[in-house]
């Protein structure tokens, strides 16, 4: 509450547009059903995303790092299998690196970065993006063999 011209204001905390949880999927993918579950958490202003999917041939776990006043991804890690690969972003510039390889891309000023694989992290993200930072285009990055940045407008009535 606060005091505005000799009224008491009643105001309300803004929404969390990505509570804290746990959320299970089981979906289909190239005709195989695969599972997936994404954690949420809100860790020393920061959100984190952590998911684990299963798939018929390797293991796949993520961690998104994500700025709550715009939602854009500070950083990311991916294990799949053997392979590990870590993304830093700063400013519109994200760098991916993997073993000895090392390389970036970058994204138009005032689309925030998205990382994306194709699971279901990087959708739960996408809406909250959209919602906290009034953009209306995001750049996908991907680390998926050739890391690349592509980007994304969105078209609503």
């Amino acid at each position: 509450m606060r005091l505005e011209k000799g009224f008491v204001i009643a105001t309300t905390p803004p929404a969390i547009v990505l509570p804290d949880g746990t959320y299970r999927y089981r979906f289909e993918a190239a005709g195989k059903v695969e599972t997936s579950t994404v954690v949420v958490r809100h860790e020393n202003g920061v959100i984190v995303i952590d998911e684990g999917m299963k798939t018929e041939t390797i293991p796949i776990v993520t961690q998104r790092r994500i700025d709550p006043s715009t939602f854009a991804t500070r950083s990311y890690t991916i294990d799949a299998g053997s392979a590990h690969a870590v993304v830093t972003v700063a400013g519109n510039e994200a760098t991916v690196t993997q073993g000895n390889i090392r390389e970036s891309v970058h994204a138009a000023p005032g689309e925030p970065f998205v990382m994306t694989e194709n699971l279901v992290g990087a959708w739960a993200q996408l809406p909250a993006t959209l919602h906290v930072s009034g953009a209306k285009k995001v750049t996908f990055a991907c680390p998926c063999g050739e890391f690349v940045a592509i980007s994304v407008s969105v078209v609503s009535d």
